[in-house]
C-alpha cells in the first residue's frame, strides 16, 4: 500500500496521465482495517442516523448536533486529524470510505462534510501549531 501512496500524481496529473492497474485502488485492495472502518460507519448511519433522517430533513437540527457528537465518539470525525491532535490519523482510503458511507444520510452528510471539510481540514493543512492544539481535539471528538 505504501508503494501506491508514493505514486500518487501531483496536482491535476491524475486527469491527464495514464494510470496502470497496480496504481488503482479497488474494493479488493481494502485491508481488514478498511473493511472494519466502513462497517462501523455503515452501522452508525443505519442504526443512529437513518431513524432520524426525516426529522433532520425537516430542520430539527438538535439531532444533527447529537449525531455529530456520536460520530466523534466513534472516531469518524477525526479520520484525517493526526493522532497527536486527538484524531485517528487514518489513511485517505479510510477517510474516503467514511465519507462514502455518510452519503446515504441525506442532508446530515452535509453536516458531516462541513464539520470535516470546512472545520477540521483547513486547520490540519494550514493551521498554526497553536490552532491545531486548540481546535483539533474538540473537532475530532465532536465536542466543538
Amino acid at each position: 500500500m505504501a508503494k501506491k501512496a508514493a505514486e500518487v500524481q501531483k496536482g491535476g496529473g491524475f486527469l491527464i496521465e495514464d494510470v496502470t492497474y497496480d496504481q488503482m485502488y479497488t474494493p479488493e485492495d481494502f485491508t481488514d482495517e478498511h473493511k472494519m472502518i466502513a462497517k462501523t460507519t455503515e452501522d452508525y448511519i443505519e442504526q443512529d442516523v437513518l431513524p432520524h433522517i426525516d426529522d433532520i430533513e425537516n430542520h430539527q437540527f438538535e439531532h444533527s448536533v447529537r449525531l455529530l457528537k456520536k460520530a466523534g465518539e466513534l472516531g469518524l470525525l477525526g479520520a484525517d486529524v493526526p493522532e497527536e491532535y486527538g484524531g485517528l490519523g487514518l489513511d485517505k482510503i479510510s477517510s474516503a470510505l467514511i465519507t462514502e458511507k455518510f452519503s446515504r444520510a441525506g442532508s446530515f452528510s452535509l453536516s458531516y462534510g462541513a464539520h470535516v471539510g470546512i472545520g477540521s481540514l483547513p486547520i490540519v493543512f494550514f493551521g498554526s501549531e497553536e490552532q491545531k492544539k486548540t481546535y483539533l481535539p474538540g473537532l475530532a471528538s465532536g465536542e466543538k
